[in-house]
């Protein structure tokens, strides 16, 4: 058979087939001994930013987009006085000169978002203004505050809080607390355009200082302390747990009953979500309380996308527990996904793995819709075409597998469709 006819056959078969990915990399985060640190870990550098939960007490989102306000639900496990935890109250018609606790109702974190803290729980669902601790004022395009809170910290005191505004015109926050019977009164502001590209911005009520604690570089998750609502007795309850949350823009799927070694990123790769920050969470682990040891859920495995586009393969190997709270995994790199919609208005996304690449490669896109033939060719470091196909292409999701016979070094896979084309770098070993 002629080779270019042979190669055609090969390339224009639509096929679903696992990809040929990096090598496994054996990572470890940990929030230490007895749990009393949380981690920022990045998929990309492996790099980790570690801090202790007591350096902080409530956040606020940096999304201009939101008010979101959050208490630090994070706490070692040794339950002694003073107590470790920052509990918040919210104090219905509450009056911040003259307060009276009485009724006072604890709440949480909403652990599904990064736009939802404890301080927006309160909200009625059915009122578009009301952002829980303050209500939208669409003249300003700002919040101000109509609540009153009571925030029991680690050192054991009681402060009444009020969140007083949102300035959509400065980006920042006002807030002011004082001791339940007023003395000691504090008033801040916060501004959002400082803290740039974090997702939150921290600040300790028992020191009085704003904390910029979120790396640099950025992060995909962190391994922390925080409270879920789990079923019991019919009812829910709020359990504090260890997990992974993870941040704004990272996608994640999970994969359940399946062999961990081979399962093929394709058959999830339509079901990505950001939708909720615990999809990792805590369930892929679990406790044996006959023996009280952790152990892994084996036939479970994630794939997350980062906000760069990479996809990595995750999954867990060990947890240790309070005695060094250290969770072991295997990341594997699966390839880049980029999208391309300001690039290539007909294309969802364009995908090349595995990079580096030996004796094949695979372009993977997304198409809204296809009357019309594509170009797909590969060209060297030097702009020199070195495999070139023609062929029509159908609509949605498809892979196409391409056997590649190429020195090593640098190519670049292209789809070109009438005056749009997009094309993506990949190594050849």
């Amino acid at each position: 058979m002629d080779s270019r006819k042979f190669y055609t056959i090969v390339l224009f078969s639509f096929l679903t087939i696992s990809l040929q990915a990096q090598e496994p990399k054996d990572e470890t985060v940990s929030v230490g001994a007895g749990y009393f640190d949380f981690m920022f870990y990045k998929f990309k550098d492996g790099s980790k930013t570690t801090y202790q939960h007591t350096q902080w007490d409530i956040a606020f989102s940096t999304d201009f987009m939101d008010g979101a306000v959050f208490v630090n639900e994070g706490t070692g496990s040794n339950r002694t006085l003073p107590p470790p935890e920052v509990e918040l109250y919210h104090v219905a018609n509450g009056n911040y000169a003259d307060l009276d606790t009485t009724g006072m109702i604890r709440i949480y974190n909403e652990d599904n978002s990064w736009t939802m803290g404890a301080f927006n729980n309160i909200a009625d669902p059915n009122n578009v203004i009301d952002q829980g601790w303050g209500n939208y004022n669409p003249q300003t395009r700002g919040i101000e505050g109509t609540q009153v809170f009571v925030i029991k910290l680690r050192n054991g005191q009681f402060k009444k809080l009020e969140i007083q505004s949102y300035s959509s015109m400065t980006a920042s926050y006002a807030f002011r607390y004082a001791d339940l019977d007023g003395n000691n009164e504090t008033s801040e502001s916060i501004s959002k355009t400082a803290y740039a590209g974090k997702t939150l911005v921290y600040y300790s009520i028992e020191n009085e200082e704003v904390l910029d604690l979120e790396p640099e570089a950025g992060w995909d998750f962190v391994f922390t302390r925080y409270y879920t609502p789990l079923p019991f007795q019919g009812d829910f309850l709020q359990y504090l747990l260890t997990g992974m949350l993870t941040n704004k823009g990272v996608e994640v799927v999970r994969a359940d009953g399946v062999n961990v070694d081979n399962v093929d990123y394709l058959d999830y790769a339509d079901d990505y979500s950001a939708d909720s920050l615990r999809i990792i969470g805590h369930d892929w682990k679990d406790i044996d309380f006959n023996t009280f040891e952790w152990f892994i859920i084996a036939d479970r495995a994630y794939f997350v996308r980062t906000a760069e586009g990479e996809i990595y393969k995750l999954v867990f190997v060990d947890f240790e527990g309070s005695r060094s709270g250290i969770a072991s995994f295997e990341q594997t790199l699966l390839g880049t996904s980029t999208s391309t919609k300001d690039e290539f208005e007909n294309l969802e996304s364009f995908n090349v793995f595995p990079n580096p690449a030996t004796d094949l490669v695979q372009m993977a896109f997304d198409l809204k819709e296809s009357n019309e033939s594509a170009v797909i060719r590969i060209t060297n470091a030097l702009g020199q075409s070195v495999l070139e196909y023609n062929r029509d292409v159908r609509s949605g999701f498809q892979v196409i597998e391409i056997p590649i016979d190429l020195a090593s070094g640098m190519y670049y896979l292209s789809l070109q469709m009438g005056q749009d084309q997009i094309s993506r770098p990949f190594v050849v070993k």
